[in-house]
């Protein structure tokens, strides 16, 4: 199970490079045109276009490190009262359900990329096809069910075993988590 983790960590790893080099693109260009309107008139043709497209992949390329990092917002008002095997057993249901959910979304994703392409659809400006973006959003998506899949089974481990080798009186992933 660990070394899988460690596939699905450094996979997201490096996808998340391609959210880090969008991001770049998206701050650049926009500098480009802030500059462009208030030295002249004239801006970057299509820069809403390449701004929706840059977000499509900075959010999905993202969004799978963030999970393997534990970087999520968690609300653990209650949950943080139970005892370790509850709080890894609710924490396992929780994740496993959000994993199903994105699998179902990358079922999804996966029939709307031969639809895209078939359709040919682009964006309006630039004439910038659509199903490239979709592709990376399935990618993003599966990577994300993945590392949720991998902490719900680490989870329950945890909630089997009940101490998870965690210190006494800590979840499965209480020290990575941000309470609010």
């Amino acid at each position: 199970m660990a070394k899988f983790s460690k596939t699905i960590d450094m996979l997201t790893d490096k996808v998340s490079y391609a959210a880090m080099a969008s991001c770049f693109f998206l701050m650049c260009m926009t500098a480009i045109h802030v500059i462009l309107r208030k030295v002249s008139y004239f801006s970057v043709p299509g820069a809403m276009e390449l701004t929706e497209l840059s977000l499509v992949v900075i959010v999905f390329c993202a969004i799978g490190y963030l999970q393997s990092q534990g970087g999520h917002v968690r609300v653990n008002m209650f949950v943080d009262m139970l005892p370790l095997r509850a709080r890894s057993f609710v924490s396992f249901v929780i994740l496993l359900l959000s994993a199903v959910a994105l699998f179902l979304m990358f079922y999804a994703g996966l029939r709307q990329i031969g639809a895209q392409f078939e359709t040919g659809l682009a964006t309006n400006v630039l004439k910038i096809p659509i199903w490239p973006f979709v592709i990376i959003m399935t990618i993003g998506i599966i990577f994300y069910a993945l590392s949720l899949l991998v902490h719900a089974i680490e989870a329950l481990i945890v909630a089997v075993r009940g101490d998870g080798g965690e210190e006494k009186g800590k979840g499965p992933d209480d020290d990575i988590a941000f309470d609010v």
